[in-house]
């Protein structure tokens, strides 16, 4: 520690702390590229199909079958397995 107390004063007078500290000038604003999205086609056809207005036939009849108990038929049930074997 001795040392470091014995070389305070050559710090102290390499630098002249009166003297005032120009401003620097104000730096130009920098430039950006505009920014862009890419959608991959699968995007843009859902993008397309939520702009559609719903086929409210046919949500209506499903909600009469739900409530009737008549929707899950055997055949919508055997589709349903079949496709989801074919998933598998």
């Amino acid at each position: 520690m001795n040392d470091i107390a014995n070389l305070s004063h050559l710090a102290a007078a390499a630098f002249d702390f009166t003297a005032r500290a120009s401003k620097p000038e104000p730096a130009a604003a920098p430039t950006r590229a505009a920014d862009s999205v890419d959608l991959s086609s699968a995007a843009t056809f859902l993008n397309k199909l939520r702009d559609l207005p719903p086929r409210q036939g046919l949500i209506d009849q499903a909600k009469a079958e739900i409530a009737a108990d008549t929707y899950l038929t055997d055949d919508r049930l055997n589709a349903a397995v079949a496709s989801l074997l074919e998933d598998l």
